[in-house]
């Protein structure tokens, strides 16, 4: 989280020293309505829980990049506000082993898809401020393996609720900076954590 917090605050400082300088050489205002199609790369993190009995600390994590595509619409509520909703395809990251004693449990989480509503206010000319909320589906491998035996392997596709938010700074009239957190837990034992950034494309 330490992380989310230092990008967050570098994408805020940048926006609020760029923006005034930038909306006088952009032409018309951006509105951040209509359709748009989104690009983004950063960081994904994964955390199992209570995967095997044993003692000490039952949460192991996995950091690693991912990308993700989405495409949306939204709708202006007067002049600084909008609503919408958006659909989006992602990678899932790395594996998240978790080992006691001789045991191994392996989740490889796979792609994963997700569909949110979000709204948003445009606290100055250029800049958008939004959270999101949706729900999102992930196909999951998840492995035992022990010293005697063979290894048990079981797929399946987990849900969740997702929550996040956001921001976008206009670098032109149909083109701007984006960056965002989110966060699903998809069951009992694993969740997900994803701060990414990219580009989105208005039409």
């Amino acid at each position: 989280f330490k992380i989310m917090k230092k990008a967050a605050l570098a994408f805020a400082l940048f926006a609020a020293t760029a923006t005034p300088a930038l909306a006088q050489t952009a032409g018309s205002a951006p509105t951040f309505s209509g359709g748009h199609v989104d690009v983004t790369a950063g960081w994904n993190r994964g955390t199992t829980k209570d995967v095997l009995p044993g003692p000490g600390d039952r949460h192991s994590h996995k950091s690693g990049v991912a990308v993700r595509g989405s495409a949306g619409y939204d709708v202006p509520l007067g002049n600084s506000a909008i609503v919408g909703a958006e659909v989006g395809i992602g990678t899932g990251g790395r594996d998240i082993d978790t080992v006691r004693g001789t045991s191994r449990f392996t989740v490889d989480p796979g792609l994963t898809l997700d569909a949110a509503a979000r709204v948003g206010v445009k606290p100055s000319s250029g800049l958008l401020l939004y959270g999101k909320a949706g729900w999102a589906m992930q196909r999951v491998r998840a492995t035992l393996a022990q010293p005697v035996g063979t290894a048990i392997t079981g797929r399946d596709t987990e849900h969740g609720f997702l929550w996040g938010g956001g921001a976008q700074f206009a670098l032109s009239q149909n083109v701007s900076l984006k960056a965002e957190y989110d966060r699903v837990r998809f069951n009992d034992y694993y969740a997900r954590s994803r701060v990414m950034g990219g580009l989105s494309f208005n039409f």
